[in-house]
C-alpha cells in the first residue's frame, strides 16, 4: 500500500531550445521529510534529463481521479494508522479508510445507461422480427401464422428481458448484481452497505491482493467503477470514504490551495478552521448504512477488525441521513 506520511517538492530550471523550462516533482517517504526531499530532487533531475534527451515530459506532477489512478502515491494527509490500515483525509476533506488486503468495492447507480440499454434491446428485437417477417420466403404463404408466432416470441422476450428490468429500480438492479455474485460464489462472505448513490460491498471471508484475479472478477461482476479498480491495482490498496462529502451537508468545499496534500504553510490555518467545522457537522450524517450480509459464515479476523473501524467512522449503524 502506497500512502506516504512525508512529502516534499523540488524544482529545477533548465534551458531547453533556448527557453527556460522549470520542472517540479514531489518526493515521498515513510521515514522523514528529509528523505522525501531527497526523493523529490532525484525525481526532478530524472525528469529534466529526459526532457534534455527530447522525451515528452510533464512539467509538474498532476492530480488525477482517485489520486493514484495513474500510479503516483495517494497525496493525502495521514490522520491515523491501525498497524497497516491508514485513515487519510482526501482532497475535498473527507476521511478515507485504506487497507492493503481487506477488499472494498463501491457500485454507483447509473439510471441513464439502464434506460438506454432497455430502449436499445427493444429496438433490436423489433428490427429482428421485422427482418424475419418481411424477408423470409417461407413466411409469405402463411402471413397470419407467422405474425402470430412472431407476436408470441416478442411478448416472451419483452417479458423476460425488458419488462423485468423496467419494473426494477436502479437500486434494485445494482443490488441484484451483488446478490447474483453471492449466489454464484457461495464460499464468499459479503457485507453490503447503502451509499448516497449506490452500494458499498466489503469482503469478509478472506484477504486478497488488490491486483489478484479473484478481485478483478469480483469488480467486473458487480460493476465497480473502473477508475477505482485501476487505483486499487496501482496503489496496492483498497479504500472506502468513511465520512460525508461536505457539499452534501451544506458546507462549502475546502479551498483549492488547502485540499491537495502536502499543503503550503500559508494555507494551514484556513484548512484547520475548515476541518473543525467539517468534523462538527459530519457527526449528523453517515457515509453509508448497513443493508445485509450475504454468503458463507466464514469470517476473517482482520476483515472483522477493519469492519469495526469502518462502521465506527462511517456511522453505518446509526441510521443517519446519508451524505
Amino acid at each position: 500500500m502506497i500512502i506516504p506520511r512525508y512529502w516534499a517538492e523540488a524544482s529545477l530550471a533548465i534551458m531547453l531550445d533556448g527557453r527556460k523550462q522549470t520542472y517540479r516533482r514531489f518526493g515521498w517517504s515513510d521515514m522523514s521529510e528529509a528523505d522525501a526531499r531527497l526523493a523529490a530532487e532525484t525525481r526532478v533531475k530524472e525528469a529534466a534529463q529526459l526532457a534534455k534527451m527530447g522525451e515528452k515530459v510533464r512539467r509538474i506532477d498532476h492530480k488525477v481521479a482517485y489520486n493514484g489512478a495513474e500510479g503516483l502515491p495517494i497525496r493525502e494527509e495521514v490522520i491515523k494508522t491501525f498497524n497497516d490500515i491508514v485513515l487519510s483525509r482526501n482532497s475535498y476533506g473527507a476521511l478515507c479508510l485504506n487497507t492493503p488486503d481487506v477488499a472494498f468495492a463501491d457500485v454507483d447507480i447509473n439510471d441513464g445507461a439502464s434506460l438506454l440499454g432497455c430502449a436499445l434491446s427493444l429496438f433490436m428485437i423489433a428490427a429482428a422480427v421485422a427482418f424475419v417477417i418481411y424477408s423470409s420466403p417461407l413466411i409469405e404463404p402463411l402471413p397470419a401464422v407467422a405474425a402470430a408466432i412472431s407476436a408470441l416470441v416478442v411478448f416472451h422476450l419483452i417479458k423476460k428481458y425488458i419488462v423485468s428490468r423496467l419494473l426494477l429500480t436502479p437500486e434494485e438492479r445494482s443490488l441484484n448484481k451483488i446478490r447474483k455474485f453471492s449466489k454464484e460464489n457461495p464460499d464468499w462472505r459479503l457485507r453490503v452497505y447503502k451509499t448516497p448513490h449506490g452500494y458499498r460491498v466489503m469482503v469478509m471471508h478472506a484477504c486478497f491482493a488488490p491486483d489478484s484475479l479473484e478481485i478483478h472478477h469480483f469488480f467486473e461482476a458487480i460493476g465497480t467503477d473502473r477508475y477505482y479498480a485501476k487505483m486499487c491495482k496501482n496503489q496496492k490498496c483498497f479504500r472506502a470514504r468513511v465520512s460525508p462529502k461536505p457539499w452534501r451537508m451544506g458546507i462549502e468545499r475546502i479551498k483549492s490551495g488547502s485540499g491537495v496534500w502536502p499543503v503550503k504553510s500559508k494555507w494551514l490555518r484556513s484548512r484547520q478552521q475548515w476541518v473543525r467545522q467539517y468534523e462538527y457537522e459530519s457527526r449528523k450524517f453517515s457515509s453509508c448504512t448497513y443493508v445485509e450480509s450475504l454468503g458463507a459464515q466464514k469470517l476473517d479476523i482482520k476483515a472483522e477488525r477493519v469492519r469495526a473501524i469502518h462502521d465506527e467512522y462511517s456511522q453505518a449503524g446509526r441510521r443517519l441521513p446519508l451524505a
